[in-house]
């Protein structure tokens, strides 16, 4: 068996010693460093390979440099996600209503800083290993396309931020949570652990997950087929109403301590079966374990089509 793996590598490596000799620029970071650049052998210094565990026709790190420099980017991930956590929509509502909105405001900065740190950081690895089609390419491992990704996002908030672009910045600030992916990098056996899970284990878990829906798809059409057009309420809940069809004109309604004049309107609570897809979306949420209760009343309070459940 030792023999066997030996003559593997042999085999292995003899066959991309032939492959680099046919096609020279395929180890040449950015069509601009070769292997023996001195510019790409220091950033090799600082930093692992991004693909694999041994960097092919390169440096290992440098142990005091590499150990530095993860030690300021560590730093940096904790710090982020402290303040990510810290600086909700409501922290920040409350900053400008209190400091007024400007656009010179702490941590709009240091989300500038974090990016500088993290824009300098993925040019090194880049510059060590190229992009994408290099041996240990940047993007050719999943831990590099979830870097670029957060990376991408930390540059669309900080500069709508700066121009004032708020509705662009909350539309990107949900990718907020994917800065907490960057905490697996301290530890490689979380990162071995999140890529045979999310990574190789997608198949399956979207597999899973196919299966899962399936179960429901049945009763989803059964729901359609029971429910169908029988949960039609009225907004007005005064004993006036009897059925649908007396759900016309005006009513009092009370939404402060005033009584206003508001029109009558036959609609579904924020659930109905009257289509597959609605029926499906309900029974999703009910497997959650929210909001079954109410679908339990309220069907329950059916009794007939048009008619309205009287609690005498």
């Amino acid at each position: 068996m030792a023999q066997q793996v030996v003559t593997e590598q042999e085999r292995r490596r003899k066959a991309q010693r032939e492959y680099l000799k046919k096609y020279p620029s395929y180890n040449v970071s950015l069509h601009i460093f070769r292997p023996s650049n001195p510019i790409r052998r220091l950033c090799q210094r600082m930093v692992g390979p991004s693909r694999a565990n041994i960097r092919y026709d390169g440096l290992q790190p440098y142990t005091p440099f590499s150990y530095a420099f993860s030690i300021l980017v560590y730093c940096a991930i904790v710090s982020m996600v402290i303040i990510a956590c810290v600086t909700t929509p409501l922290y920040q509502k409350e900053y400008f209503e209190k400091n007024g909105s400007s656009l010179r405001n702490w941590f709009t900065f240091a989300d500038a800083g974090f990016v500088a740190l993290f824009t300098i950081e993925s040019l090194i690895k880049i510059i060590a290993d190229g992009l994408i089609w290099t041996p240990n390419a940047y993007l050719r491992g999943s831990w590099g396309v979830i870097d670029c990704v957060v990376l991408i996002t930390l540059w669309i908030s900080v500069i709508t931020s700066f121009r004032n672009q708020g509705e662009i910045s909350r539309a990107v600030g949900a990718f907020k949570a994917l800065r907490a992916l960057r905490l697996l990098n301290i530890s490689g056996a979380a990162q071995n652990t999140f890529h045979s899970v999310v990574v190789l284990g997608g198949r399956k878990i979207l597999s899973a997950a196919f299966v899962s829906l399936s179960l429901i798809i049945p009763f989803a059409i059964y729901g359609v087929n029971l429910f169908s057009g029988l949960l039609d309420t009225c907004n007005d809940d005064s004993e006036e109403i009897v059925n649908l069809t007396s759900c016309v004109h005006e009513y009092s309604s009370t939404p402060y301590d005033w009584e206003v004049l508001a029109p009558r309107a036959v609609d579904n609570p924020y659930f109905n079966f009257d289509n597959f897809g609605s029926s499906l979306f309900i029974l999703f949420q009910i497997v959650s374990q929210e909001g079954w209760t109410g679908v339990m009343f309220d069907a329950q309070a059916i009794v007939g089509k048009g008619m309205i459940f009287l609690l005498i």
